[in-house]
């Protein structure tokens, strides 16, 4: 069983009538790239703030690192959950001098941490020249700092264009090889699928599904198979174990596979049968489809 980094139990937010998070429990493991899905709305702003100490919660609790929830343990926790505020006419290292007065760390981390995040040439420039990528990676700097064991990032990409959404993505993946355990709350589901490893999604305060991105994506994958003896070909894959379930469509066949089983071990297994396949195709999910998925079936 994988170590948590963080274990919430019940944790819940009312605004008057409105329950913005609704005894929620979850579990984030250590070392993970852990994605917080869900709509406008679903509680993952108020979620992390709640947990960061910002949002006072309405009922439950939280424990971070197994040492509990207060100021001690959170300066372990690097964060960014709403737009940097910085000094325009500051430059960057004059900008991350004041942060570190604030926190308490020693200016020799301003040069490691610009390095870091690739702004180190840029040092010397005031922040009201940099573009929206190198402002979000300045943020990333400030949190880094103290060299935190957590990082959680709201929106991370929110209003960058492509190439400062890679510039950021790369520099995620670059800070979770470095051993840290990321937290990241997005609605580009397409970025988290590219990032994350295992995922929750939130909506209406209530966490609906959690799980592996990889796990989820295989276990509703499937494969667009024909033959040109269509009726040989259908029986092979209703008597095949590693088949889960095969549904024919006009001349060919969508076929579901049990765990384990491949498109390559069943082609092989189809062709010593005496099948050769004129198709093979994988209709490939992507996590977009699966949250949606998810949300339309509790919705029911």
């Amino acid at each position: 069983m994988m170590e948590s980094v963080l274990k919430i139990n019940g944790l819940t937010k009312r605004y008057g009538r409105l329950t913005a998070v609704d005894s929620l429990n979850l579990e984030i493991p250590k070392g993970t790239v852990f994605g917080l899905l869900g709509p406008n709305g679903s509680g993952k702003s108020t979620t992390l703030g709640m947990v960061l100490g910002v949002v006072n919660p309405s009922g439950g609790s939280f424990e971070w690192l197994s040492q509990g929830s207060g100021h001690k343990v959170r300066r372990r926790i690097g964060a960014i959950i709403e737009n940097p505020s910085f000094y325009h006419y500051l430059t960057a290292y004059e900008n991350l001098r004041v942060v570190c007065r604030i926190k308490k760390v020693d200016i020799s981390r301003i040069e490691t941490v610009l390095k870091r995040v690739s702004l180190f040439e840029r040092k010397n420039d005031a922040f009201s020249t940099f573009s929206l990528g190198m402002k979000q990676r300045l943020a990333i700097a400030s949190a880094l700092l103290p060299d935190p064991e957590v990082m959680i990032l709201d929106e991370p990409t929110n209003g960058l264009d492509p190439e400062g959404i890679a510039e950021i993505r790369e520099l995620i993946q670059s800070l979770a090889e470095d051993g840290r355990t990321i937290v990241l709350a997005s609605h580009l589901l397409d970025e988290v699928q590219k990032i994350c490893s295992h995922f929750c999604v939130l909506n209406r305060g209530k966490k609906v599904y959690q799980g592996s991105v990889e796990e989820l994506l295989n276990s509703s994958a499937s494969l667009k198979l024909s033959a040109q003896n269509s009726n040989e070909l259908g029986r092979l894959l209703r008597e095949s174990a590693q088949v889960e379930q095969v549904l024919q469509v006009d001349s060919y066949f969508k076929v579901k596979l049990n765990q384990g089983a491949t498109s390559g071990t069943l082609n092989k297994e189809l062709i010593e049968s005496g099948i050769v396949l004129s198709e093979l195709a994988i209709d490939s999910n992507s996590l977009e489809k699966k949250f949606l998925e998810i949300l339309n079936t509790q919705a029911r």
